[in-house]
């Protein structure tokens, strides 16, 4: 895993490749569950969106518009706003 790849990206790229017909041997739902640490209707979830919408969209995360600004620290421009 790379240091910028978030936790749950990389949990939903373990789970498709455990769950991969192509690439035996495929593990069941419990199995996948017991070895990642991940409950099982977390692996339904991820595997109906794969089936569903694809991998794009199973590997985005959806993200609140607030999120970032939540995590941004007040820069001294901000500070002077507030201050005024």
């Amino acid at each position: 895993r790379q240091k910028n790849t978030s936790e749950t990206v990389a949990n939903r790229i373990r789970i498709l490749k455990d769950m991969d017909a192509n690439h035996p041997p495929v593990k069941t739902y419990k199995q996948c569950a017991s070895d990642h640490g991940i409950s099982e209707p977390t692996i339904t979830n991820v595997v109906k969106k794969f089936v569903n919408e694809g991998l794009d969209a199973t590997i985005k995360l959806k993200r609140s518009v607030n999120s970032d600004n939540a995590q941004r620290k007040v820069d001294g421009r901000v500070e002077a706003k507030l201050l005024e």
